[in-house]
């Protein structure tokens, strides 16, 4: 960057201090979290392009606001148009929830997908998938 010298008539280069570098947060997720998060996603993929039952949406794993996004998505024609396959999936723990964002594709497109998780006590899953946005 040019910066003018006072009383002068020329430029004068500056480069300006080095940022900090960004530390790394280091969150684990023990693995039968992320095992039960990876089953709940699929499951609700699946059913959004169509090779699973609405049915199988059940209300100890899915809320009601997970269904309404799935059966809205396949009433509106927004159905997947192949078998879905998880591409990425960060899940970050936020108190007793748990917050997923991560990737989904299938042969022809990919879409993104935010999705919050919370401990579930009545089924044998250790989460229940509170709310889901397919992007």
């Amino acid at each position: 960057m040019l910066v003018a010298i006072p009383g002068r008539n020329i430029l004068q280069s500056w480069q300006p201090d080095a940022p900090e570098p960004i530390a790394r947060l280091e969150i684990t997720v023990p693995p039968h979290v992320r095992r039960d998060a990876t089953r709940l996603l699929l499951t609700a993929m699946a059913v959004s392009a169509g090779f699973k039952p609405v049915a199988s949406l059940k209300d100890r794993h899915f809320s009601d606001q997970v269904r309404r996004h799935i059966n809205a998505r396949i009433l509106g024609g927004n159905k997947f148009s192949g078998r879905p396959q998880l591409e990425s999936l960060h899940l970050r723990p936020k108190g007793q929830l748990i917050d997923a964002v991560g990737s989904v594709s299938t042969p022809d497109k990919s879409f993104g997908y935010l999705a919050q998780f919370e401990p579930s006590h009545n089924s044998t899953l250790s989460l229940r998938m509170r709310s889901l946005r397919v992007l």
